[in-house]
């Protein structure tokens, strides 16, 4: 295994590590962010989306929350296929008012200042498997903006991924602040862990798999040169140890322009290979960042998701002995905590703190059940005359503390900090696009269509 001992000694020099602290934007009553470091300007931050309803609000509750967690850099949004609407035959989401197109102008339209907004055609390989889109969307922002792309740093989110502080390319980690790196790095390959990408070595979330992408695919054929690819001569120990990788992704600007293209070109292969995994568009990365020479460093600080999964931030939810639902980010204040909420999963927990059983529809009698699934929040929730989302009890997430129920903690955490950041975005956006008298009310209660499950991504 190459030991690469001077990766440190090249990374950009940090200033002094503070938590911002927001001002006020009178214009629009939101945070602005306050003395970012030059590190955290030079990256750009962009996710991409389909052009339906669904992905619209999920869009502007990413843009909503890392305005108010301060982020630093350029975002911009890439938005495919808004020219017609797509009937998708492997569905990425649900039918009905989530399928209706985005108006160009309200494309536009964000609580985030600033926000860039791309606009890539459909492509045929959409209707047979949506997540050809990502990697077909990122290759035309590339190819129309490759030489405006000029951040040191470009980092790829899903659009799922909501803020919890802001994103940082900084070397250095006080102990008093609250970004710290969790990783499970061998003591011999510690000189390795960073969060700030370099040539040769992106950053991204450690996700629940490795040397398995290996038995599922036929490197030979799918990988580039064939035979002659490094992703075709993938070991088990780098599966492994480099390339567990997921959004976000966050890659050296060189890396990133040469990746892009050879991931659209290996979607299809992987695809072929593996009908219907919705994680295909990962592997696919992987192995496109493979044949680059593109290691990572997988952290596991980045995200929240699966509250029965490892390799998350969790630890940080499971140290938190109370937090209020209504209000749940003072919880968290002088706090480390996870960088993202990724609402990946179904989430349920009891009033009463029992846990939820696999494929139990409600809670013991005089326990009553809160559900959530991004499929279930109205599309049309950023709408002037639509109710925002009806919050869970204040103290369901002390309920499961008290009853010592850690996978009820993390499902109230990830319920309550769901509901909160996704009507406080719909406020804000309604505050600032909608005339006086819209529609503020609280009384939208999720309820979860028996069978939902937490594939969906």
């Amino acid at each position: 295994m190459v030991r690469h001992a001077g990766l440190l000694a090249t990374l950009p020099a940090a200033g002094a590590l503070v938590a911002r602290t927001p001002s006020l934007d009178a214009a629009n009553d939101l945070p602005r962010a306050k003395d970012c470091l030059p590190a955290d300007e030079d990256m750009h931050i962009v996710f991409s989306t389909g052009c339906n309803a669904y992905q619209h609000w999920q869009a502007e509750v990413l843009l909503n929350s890392a305005w108010h967690q301060g982020q630093c850099g350029n975002v911009t949004r890439i938005v495919v296929g808004c020219e017609k609407k797509v009937v998708e035959r492997i569905r990425a989401h649900p039918g009905g008012a989530a399928d209706e197109l985005i108006a160009e102008g309200d494309l536009k339209k964000s609580t985030f200042p600033g926000l860039k907004v791309h606009v890539a055609p459909a492509i045929a390989e959409a209707e047979e498997f949506a997540w050809f889109n990502k990697p077909w969307s990122f290759k035309h922002w590339l190819d129309s903006q490759s030489d405006a792309i000029a951040e040191r740093a470009v980092v790829i989110l899903d659009p799922d991924e909501f803020f919890l502080q802001p994103l940082t390319q900084r070397a250095e980690h006080a102990d008093d602040s609250p970004f710290e790196i969790i990783n499970g790095y061998p003591e011999q390959l510690k000189h390795q862990v960073t969060d700030v990408a370099q040539p040769g070595w992106g950053v991204a979330q450690k996700y629940g798999f490795g040397p398995e992408i290996l038995r599922k695919f036929d490197q030979r054929t799918i990988c580039p040169s064939g035979a002659a690819s490094p992703c075709a001569n993938m070991t088990s120990e780098e599966a492994k140890q480099y390339y567990p990788a997921g959004p976000p992704y966050i890659l050296h600007n060189t890396d990133f322009k040469k990746v892009m293209p050879t991931w659209l070109e290996l979607m299809k292969p992987v695809y072929e290979q593996d009908r219907g995994d919705v994680q295909a568009d990962m592997y696919a990365y992987v192995y496109a960042a493979a044949h680059h020479g593109v290691r990572h460093v997988a952290l596991e600080n980045y995200m929240v998701s699966n509250v029965e999964g490892l390799g998350e931030a969790w630890r940080w939810v499971d140290s938190l002995a109370s937090m209020s639902c209504h209000d749940p980010e003072r919880a968290l204040a002088g706090r480390k905590r996870p960088g993202f909420i990724h609402a990946a999963g179904r989430y349920r927990a009891c009033t009463g703190g029992h846990r939820v059983g696999h494929g139990a529809e409600g809670c013991p009698h005089g326990s009553e059940l809160w559900d959530f699934h991004k499929s279930h929040v109205p599309s049309t929730i950023l709408g002037c005359d639509d109710p925002l989302l009806a919050p869970p009890p204040d103290e369901l997430f002390n309920a499961q503390a008290a009853a010592r129920n850690s996978h009820g903690k993390r499902s109230a955490f990830m319920i309550c900090h769901l509901t909160f950041m996704i009507n406080r975005a719909a406020l804000d956006y309604k505050k600032r696009f909608c005339k006086a008298g819209f529609n503020a009310s609280k009384r939208t209660r999720l309820v979860g269509a028996r069978g939902t499950g937490g594939g969906v991504r």
